[in-house]
């Protein structure tokens, strides 16, 4: 499984880029998990898998441009404007909607890589180190049957959660964020996600089983457009969305997001992204990378969970954050 990730020399959608050089030219598209879905619903679930992902990249792209079919699992694409494309429309599509084969209902995980660019593979490939033909005679029938049902049990838990998000059942609250030299102070209010009473953040329980599938980004997006989609319906508000370490790299996943933030500085202003997760993930470049094109946007940065009990403060300084909670 190709996991190289191809980086420019600079920030990916910094507002001083010409976004178009995203829109052209050629990509390839990988079914990250393909092998887990062979492994955990059979072979013949992978090839079903793989040929609806490349019907679906046909009928998306069309006359745009051309597809062809490469080793197990990637797909190779050329065509003018062929990103936005797959940003609206394959990326949301598949991983947010379940495939269903039989009795059987599954996520897909896609990564987008370009001349210039990629999306960042997610996959917890270390729960499955067996995964790969030949060595799996290393590893106890025990093991292997042991990882089948845990990865079947976090598939079933992230298609109830999607089918929640998708059938918008979701609940979304606010809760007020505080000055701490003065509780009177409101800096702004947090937007949480949540369904039945729990909350399906990315620190939360609930969101653990996507993590470890690599979907956690799509349910991280579709909350962060609520947020904009509440900003823009009330012109006085000022909200934060809390998005974890994994998501922090500006890539195709954000695209939309960006241009959402470009065109609306009003917006953009009002907009607080919380970092969560710096406790269990360093200080990458692409993080600080997010944050520094993320603020010129207008947004500000709240890293979460500092303290004694949680990150150090001083740990902090290479994010340079607006707000710390």
């Amino acid at each position: 499984m190709n996991r190289s990730r191809t980086t420019s020399g600079s920030n990916q959608f910094s507002r001083s880029q010409s976004q178009q050089q995203y829109l052209t030219g050629e990509l390839t598209i990988q079914i990250d998990n393909l092998p887990h879905i062979a492994a955990a619903y059979g072979e013949a679930a992978a090839i079903i898998a793989e040929d609806v992902v490349h019907q679906l990249v046909l009928d998306i792209i069309g006359a745009l441009g051309t597809v062809t079919r490469l080793q197990s699992g990637q797909f190779h694409v050329a065509g003018p404007r062929i990103a936005k494309q797959i940003i609206y429309g394959l990326l949301p599509t598949v991983m947010g909607h379940p495939l269903k084969i039989r009795e059987d209902a599954f996520h897909l995980v896609i990564s987008v890589t370009g001349p210039d660019f990629a999306t960042r593979p997610t996959i917890a490939s270390e729960r499955s180190p067996w995964l790969g033909g030949r060595q799996q005679s290393r590893y106890p029938a025990a093991a292997r049957t042991q990882w089948i049902a845990a990865y079947r049990a976090d598939m079933a838990a992230a298609a109830a959660l999607f089918k929640t998000l998708n059938d918008d059942h979701v609940d979304f609250e606010t809760r007020p964020v505080r000055y701490a030299g003065s509780c009177d102070i409101i800096l702004y209010h947090e937007l949480c996600a949540g369904i039945d009473g729990h909350d399906i953040g990315p620190a939360s329980p609930a969101a653990e089983p996507l993590r470890r599938l690599g979907l956690l980004r799509v349910l991280e997006e579709h909350v962060v457009q609520r947020t904009i989609d509440a900003l823009c319906a009330a012109p006085d508000l000022r909200l934060g969305v809390n998005i974890s370490m994994e998501s922090a790299v500006l890539d195709l996943w954000w695209f939309n997001v960006c241009e959402r933030l470009g065109s609306a500085p009003s917006v953009a202003e009002r907009l607080v992204f919380e970092l969560n997760g710096i406790d269990r993930l360093p200080a990458t470049a692409d993080a600080i990378d997010f944050m520094t094109d993320i603020k010129r946007y207008g947004c500000q940065i709240a890293l979460d969970d500092l303290g004694p009990d949680h990150v150090p403060v001083w740990s902090a300084g290479a994010f340079s954050p607006d707000i710390a909670k």
